[in-house]
């Protein structure tokens, strides 16, 4: 967590980092709690949207992506409950699907896709490659939807 912005909160991630001993029983029990009654840390999850500069020309807007500085205990709470999620869904999902995935990302991927096609070559087969850009694709996910799918695969009531 070093490095990190303080969140409207004003709580700095490194008051947490130096106070673990102190505060982990205490948040322990409190984001248990939470999950227990289906409960957000923070009412409307509050955070400050700010602009990140991406590449190219700094003066076009969309060259920019917003990104939303969290109250530090709520960053926090997600990453606990990420961890928790990618450990349950890991084993369900293929090999093949790297994103979000520990120890795996666009690096291993290529590696392991270029190892298929010179096997693939070797054998004499033919290797067809389709390349897409899907740096967005999340900006159109519906909610309502992705929350229906996330049941239908059994996720708790309260989780959703």
């Amino acid at each position: 967590m070093g490095g990190k912005s303080a969140g409207c909160d004003g709580i700095h991630p490194r008051i947490l980092k130096l106070m673990t001993d102190e505060l982990t029983s205490s948040l322990t029990t409190i984001f248990n709690i939470s999950i227990e009654q289906g409960t957000c840390l923070s009412d409307g999850k509050i955070g400050e949207w700010v602009p990140v500069f991406k590449s190219n020309n700094r003066e076009e807007v969309k060259y920019y992506r917003s990104i939303t500085i969290l109250q530090v205990l709520d960053k926090l709470f997600e990453k606990l409950l990420r961890k928790q999620y990618t450990e349950y869904m890991d084993p369900k999902l293929s090999n093949s699907f790297s994103a979000y995935r520990e120890h795996s990302g666009c690096d291993t991927t290529l590696l392991r896709l270029v190892e298929k096609w010179e096997m693939d070559l070797d054998n004499r087969q033919v290797v067809r490659v389709l390349s897409s850009d899907i740096s967005k694709a999340f900006d159109s996910v519906s909610p309502p939807l992705l929350t229906k799918k996330l049941g239908i695969i059994h996720f708790f009531r309260k989780s959703l």
